[in-house]
């Protein structure tokens, strides 16, 4: 999915000579939209109000342009350390 290639792992977290595991959920809302969520261990880095990630800034040009700006693409952190992307875009169905 080359939305998540431009928002690279790097907050996911190892430990020890441990694989790092990476959570991913896809599901279909009835409104016709399609939500996928990569979750990982990690922490988000306290961005300056000014500045927004290249990778996520990226991301967020590809589905204007691909979606009409009716998708969206964003990293929240929870209490227990994971980060989350959430990609949401629209199901379009083509009739044979």
């Amino acid at each position: 999915m080359p939305f998540f290639r431009s928002i690279p792992p790097r907050h996911g977290k190892r430990l020890k000579n441990k694989a790092l595991t990476i959570q991913v959920i896809a599901r279909k809302s009835r409104d016709k939209k399609l939500t996928i969520q990569v979750i990982q261990p990690g922490r988000l880095k306290k961005a300056r109000p000014e500045k927004t990630g290249a990778g996520l800034l990226l991301a967020r040009q590809q589905l204007d342009l691909l979606f009409q700006k009716k998708g969206q693409i964003n990293l929240t952190e929870d209490r227990s350390g994971h980060v989350t992307a959430t990609l949401e875009i629209p199901i379009h169905r083509k009739d044979s």
